[in-house]
């Protein structure tokens, strides 16, 4: 709750700048259009809110981008390359700190590639975990 609190402050900052924020909704770990994807498109279909589905790599049913075809508003992100953890225990982490960064790119393309069949993907990467490790 605290979160939301220093939020709407936040907001009421802004507000007084002047300042207008733009938001963006994202929906994590997509491999299949489920119940829940429904619902937060019907969320935002009434005021044409782009949405931003963060779709893992390694096995999306491709059902999801036939599905995704009919809707416009729908960005697809790289999220992640095989989300399993390559950082130290307690911390996960896609990539570890020692990787190559060749080697990490080389993941990424991959990554990218298996989302080919996806009409709108945007040149993001979303982390799993939301977290990136430091070199």
């Amino acid at each position: 709750m605290f979160g939301w609190v220093l939020f709407a402050a936040e907001l009421r900052r802004w507000t007084r700048q002047g300042r207008r924020p733009q938001f963006w909704w994202r929906d994590d770990d997509a491999r299949a259009p489920t119940p829940a994807l429904a619902r937060l498109i019907a969320c935002a279909a009434p005021d044409a809110i782009p949405l931003a589905l963060a779709v893992l790599p390694e096995g999306p049913d491709a059902t999801l981008a036939v599905f995704l075809k009919t809707q416009p508003l729908i960005g697809v992100l790289l999220h992640g390359v095989d989300h399993l953890s390559g950082g130290p225990p307690g911390q996960p982490s896609q990539f570890s700190r020692l990787a190559p960064v060749a080697e990490v790119a080389a993941r990424l393309r991959r990554g990218r590639a298996q989302l080919a069949a996806f009409d709108r993907r945007l040149p993001v990467y979303v982390p799993p975990w939301n977290d990136l490790q430091p070199n």
